[in-house]
């Protein structure tokens, strides 16, 4: 499947290869194992969250999720939804902004189906099309709480295995224009060299904050994730399959239909405040 290939792609955008282990292990006076292993370790701490505004019971996100029991991509709702929901952060049909950002994705992979190709410009792409693309998250990186609420009060915590089918870009899809920046959680060489560089190669010192998960994972940019699953799937995120738990992250936020949807599919327990 085409999102396989985007996958694949992302894989060898961030492949720690020996000479990029090479590279930093001169660079930080480091053995070559201790990077290997803090890539493991990336790896394995990796949590990827998926936030949501879910003002309200009345609001059409939240009903398709607590009525079906997971998550869309934009594109879906855009092409399953006679009115407008394209905006200006993303704007929803072909070849507007996030179209072109997903070309440089996927390296052109989710746009060379024979039905994107007979879409107009500037209109809602297939419904089966619009299917293949990504829902958006992030790398879960407390330092930068003020960043995810932006997106939404509220987070879906996502399961490990998860990560076998998610990309990720250092920044978002408006600060985020090269492919250095890309990978996946398990081939995370832009992680790798973005965390040596935040605490000087201190190997024993990032190890340390990994695990206690008081690490800053980048400098000054959100790590966002792309999470992909089978087009003929209805949701690309499942509630019942995909995720641990919610995260309230406004103390202030009102909850009860949270609660609501949590107790509905079994998150109850896992609603925490931040």
């Amino acid at each position: 499947m085409q999102q396989q290939k985007a996958i694949e792609f992302a894989e060898k955008q961030g492949a720690l290869t020996e000479d990029r282990v090479s590279s930093l292990a001169r660079r930080y006076k480091l053995a070559k194992n201790d990077i290997k292993d803090l890539s493991k370790r990336i790896f394995d701490n990796f949590e990827i969250i998926v936030s949501r505004t879910l003002y309200n019971e009345n609001e059409l996100d939240y009903k398709t999720i607590f009525d079906g029991g997971g998550i869309k991509n934009t594109f879906d709702f855009a092409a399953e939804d006679t009115r407008t929901i394209s905006n200006t952060f993303s704007d929803l049909y072909k070849n507007g902004m996030l179209d072109k950002w997903e070309k440089i994705l996927s390296n052109n992979e989710l746009q060379k189906s024979d039905e994107y190709k007979a879409a107009n410009i500037n209109e809602s792409l297939p419904l089966n099309t619009a299917k293949e693309r990504p829902v958006y998250g992030f790398l879960l990186d407390p330092t930068k709480r003020n960043d995810f609420i932006k997106y939404g009060f509220y987070s879906f915590k996502l399961k490990s295995e998860i990560k076998n089918r998610t990309t990720f870009t250092m920044g978002n899809l408006i600060s985020s224009d090269s492919k250095d920046f890309l990978g996946t959680p398990e081939h995370n060489y832009p992680i790798v060299k973005s965390i040596l560089a935040i605490y000087s190669g201190d190997i024993s010192k990032i190890k340390e904050l990994i695990e206690s998960k008081e690490i800053s994972w980048s400098d000054d940019i959100i790590i966002e994730c792309q999470i992909y699953n089978d087009p003929t799937t209805e949701f690309i995120i499942d509630l019942n399959e995909d995720v641990d738990g919610i995260i309230t992250w406004n103390e202030a936020a009102r909850t009860d239909h949270i609660e609501k949807l949590a107790s509905k599919y079994n998150l109850i327990n896992e609603i925490k405040k931040i």
